[in-house]
C-alpha cells in the first residue's frame, strides 16, 4: 500500500473513532440522553441520468435502499446500470455504515463494476472507507480506497493470452455540500483516481412530488481535469417513511455519497485500460495471429 493510500484511510479511520466516540453526546428526537437511528426506517430513492464524459455520451440508471441495522447502524444496497461510449456497464454494490445524523457517519463500501468493451467484458472492482461530519448547514464527506480489475483474456485458436493482469489505483473523492436551504444543496469538491486529479462542483434542488413520503429533485454533477470536462445530471425521486426536506433525508435516510459520476469514472478507468493495454499488445511481441484478432476488432467497433 502507498503511503498516499495509507494517510488518506488512516485520516478517514480517525475520524470515524473520533465521531463514535462523541455519539453518547446527541440528543435522540424525544429529548432524551443518546443517539438517534441511523437509518429512519426502510427507504429509498432512484433516479435517471446523462451526460458527457471525456467527450463521450453517458446515460445511466439507478437506485438505493438504507436498511437500519438496530439503532447506530444501516446498510445501503445500490445498483447502477447504463451506457457508456455505447458500451453497456453496470454496477452492484453495498455500504455498511455507523451513523449519527446529529455527527456524522463511518463505515465501508464495496462495489463491483462490470463494462462491456470492443474487446469483450471487462470486470472491476471498488472498495473504500467513507466518512461524513455534519455541521450545521454543512456536510464534509469523503472516501479513499482502492479500485482493481480482473485480468484481462483472450481466447484465440484454442489458446488463452492474458493481455491485461490485475492492476489497482487508488481512488479518493471530497466534498463539502452546503444546504442554502434545506431542499438545495450546492457542493464542491476534488476528486483523484487513475492518477489523475479533478475538481468537483455540483447541485441538487429538491420539490415535493404531492404523493405522501416521497420526494423529487434535479442534480447535476461536474468535474473539471487538465484536457478534460464532465458533466451529468439528471432526476432522483425519494421514498421513506415520512415527508422530509432534502437535508434530513441525506442525514437521516439514504446517502448519496457514491455518486454515479464516480461509478463512471472507474468505468472509464477500465475502458481506457483496456485500450491502452490492447495497443501495447498490438506492439509488443504477441502472436501474429492475436494481432490480427484484435486490430479486427478495434476496426469492426470503430477503434
Amino acid at each position: 500500500m502507498s503511503s498516499r493510500t495509507a494517510s488518506a484511510l488512516s485520516c478517514l479511520v480517525a475520524f470515524g473513532i473520533f465521531a463514535t466516540s462523541n455519539a453518547t453526546s446527541a440528543d435522540s428526537p424525544n429529548g432524551t440522553p443518546g443517539p438517534r437511528p441511523a437509518v429512519d426506517g426502510l427507504n429509498g430513492m432512484a433516479d435517471v441520468a446523462a451526460g458527457s464524459m471525456k467527450g463521450k455520451s453517458i446515460y445511466s440508471g439507478g437506485g438505493l435502499v438504507a436498511i437500519p441495522l438496530g439503532n447506530s447502524f444501516g446498510l445501503e444496497l445500490k445498483g447502477v446500470g447504463g451506457a457508456f461510449d455505447q458500451h453497456e456497464f453496470g454496477s452492484a454494490g453495498v455500504n455498511l455504515f455507523w451513523r449519527d445524523p446529529s455527527i456524522g457517519r463511518f463505515g465501508v463500501i464495496a462495489d463491483y463494476i462490470g463494462t462491456d468493451t470492443a474487446f469483450g467484458r471487462f470486470d472491476g472492482y471498488h472498495l473504500a472507507f467513507e466518512a461524513a461530519h455534519y455541521f450545521g448547514r454543512f456536510t464534509l464527506r469523503g472516501q479513499a480506497g482502492v479500485a482493481t480489475n480482473e485480468p484481462f483474456r483472450l481466447t484465440y485458436g484454442g489458446e488463452t493470452f492474458t493481455l491485461i493482469g490485475r492492476q489497482t489505483n487508488f481512488t479518493e473523492k471530497v466534498a463539502l455540500d452546503y444546504y442554502l436551504q434545506d431542499n438545495l444543496k450546492l457542493s464542491i469538491g476534488h476528486s483523484y483516481s487513475n492518477d489523475t486529479h479533478a475538481a468537483t462542483a455540483g447541485f441538487e434542488w429538491a420539490l415535493p412530488t404531492g404523493f405522501h413520503k416521497t420526494m423529487t429533485s434535479f442534480f447535476a454533477e461536474a468535474s473539471f481535469a487538465s484536457g478534460n470536462t464532465s458533466v451529468f445530471g439528471g432526476l432522483r425521486v425519494y421514498a421513506g417513511q415520512q415527508d422530509k426536506t432534502l437535508i434530513r433525508r441525506n442525514r437521516e435516510d439514504d446517502a448519496t455519497l457514491a455518486q454515479q459520476l464516480f461509478i463512471i469514472s472507474v468505468v472509464a478507468i477500465l475502458s481506457e485500460l483496456v485500450r491502452h493495454d490492447i495497443d501495447n499488445a498490438l506492439a509488443s511481441g504477441q502472436p501474429a495471429e492475436i494481432k490480427n484478432k484484435l486490430r479486427s476488432i478495434q476496426r469492426a467497433n470503430g477503434n
